[in-house]
């Protein structure tokens, strides 16, 4: 019996915290390099990226939702009667997703025993992802070319400011953004 939990236990991918390397945020300055490095940070299914989303968001077998087209389906979740988040559009609850994964959880993803309310998904922002707000845009803007549609998330102009969660930018604070109800 120990034998196969041994086994089983290393089959099941594990996210190890690792600080996030240095980037020079400042050379982010196109939506090209933004494109890149949203593709660099989710990674692929085969190789996931240090966002480490291919782990669980798997075409197959995976314990959360598929990714291919979020940026279509977004608009709709937060007409879902079930959405608890804050978000007015579709790519700000993509955004707000990240820190707060629990405003919006697709039906058969909760966590076991929680009626689907509460995701098993990390904040992306806190470890072990450790995503900065422009890295998180980055993903958007992956996500949106990817899904055939035109990037609408802007490159930093001020690193300083930019990287400050609680900046008008965001609309609200992502430091403890938490359900309604």
């Amino acid at each position: 019996m120990m034998m196969i939990f041994a086994v089983a236990s290393n089959v099941v991918p594990q996210a190890i915290g690792e600080p996030p390397p240095v980037i020079d945020l400042r050379s982010i300055d196109t939506v090209d390099k933004m494109v890149e490095l949203g593709g660099e940070i989710f990674g692929s299914e085969a190789e996931p990226g240090r966002g480490k989303c291919p782990m669980c968001h798997r075409r197959i077998g995976g314990r959360a939702p598929v990714l291919d087209g979020v940026t279509n389906r977004a608009a709709t979740r937060i007409k879902d009667p079930r959405y608890k988040g804050h978000a007015k559009t579709g790519i700000e609850y993509i955004e707000e997703s990240e820190e707060c994964p629990s405003c919006f959880v697709v039906a058969g993803f909760g966590k076991p025993g929680t009626n689907d309310a509460v995701s098993p998904m990390p904040v992306t922002v806190n470890p072990p992802i450790y995503l900065s707000a422009i890295e998180r845009d980055s993903v958007i803007a992956f996500f949106q070319d990817r899904d055939g549609n035109d990037v609408t998330v802007k490159p930093i102009t001020d690193p300083e400011k930019d990287l400050r969660w609680d900046k008008e930018k965001y609309k609200y604070s992502f430091k403890g953004l938490k359900p309604k109800g």
